[in-house]
């Protein structure tokens, strides 16, 4: 990174920490898309299944009960710890578990 490109920094305050957030300029740059391909992702009526077909033929379908197990897992220990709070409480409890939650939807259990 040039730091003659950068633009602005922001210091965010997150889940008990802090973030630094870098805004910069980048170039445009031009690529050379095949409008002829495209991907097709139907979430359809069940909140646990995605169907998933491209233009090649080529189709899967994404089993999704796992993560959403774990989100509303995560909304049942909130919620209870939240209970009788008042409506912005937080505490290092609930930034550990939201973190616990986070990581585990990005990279899987």
């Amino acid at each position: 990174m040039e730091y003659s490109k950068v633009k602005e920094f922001t210091i965010l305050p997150k889940n008990g920490t802090f973030y630094l957030e870098v805004s910069y300029e980048m170039k445009k740059e031009k690529h050379d898309l095949d409008i002829s391909r495209a991907l097709s992702i139907d979430l359809g009526t069940a909140d646990n299944l995605a169907a998933c077909v491209d233009t090649l033929g080529n189709s899967l379908l994404i089993d999704a009960r796992a993560m959403k197990a774990m989100n509303q897992l995560w909304n049942k220990k909130v919620s209870t710890r939240k209970e009788g709070k008042p409506e912005g409480y937080w505490a290092r409890w609930l930034d550990r578990v939201t973190q616990k939650r986070n990581h585990q939807m990005r990279f899987g259990s």
